[in-house]
């Protein structure tokens, strides 16, 4: 994300909402930052323009890239649903 520096804290909230994680920020020049973070692509694809230009009043740009590592593991749990006993299958 580019964008000035005055709108430092309404970006780095915007990222944590949106569940951005290894936030980093660099001076470009005096007045513009780049900002850098990991979110889940469904966290970008679902109103994030919209939201990063009605926080910084249109001045903010981004771009996406994959991320390093590009997955990360999860401890993940699979759930059946039963009913009467018997499992159900998704829809």
């Amino acid at each position: 994300i580019l964008a000035p520096m005055e709108y430092a804290g309404s970006i780095m909230e915007l990222t944590k909402r949106k569940r951005g994680t290894r936030m980093q920020t660099k001076p470009i020049d005096e007045n513009i930052w780049l900002f850098t973070a990991a979110m889940p692509w469904a966290d970008v694809v679902t109103d994030f323009h919209d939201d990063l230009k009605s926080t910084t009043a249109g001045y903010a740009s981004f771009d996406v890239s994959e991320a390093d590592p590009p997955q990360q593991e999860a401890d993940l749990v699979k759930v059946e649903l039963l009913l009467n006993s018997e499992v159900v299958d998704p829809l």
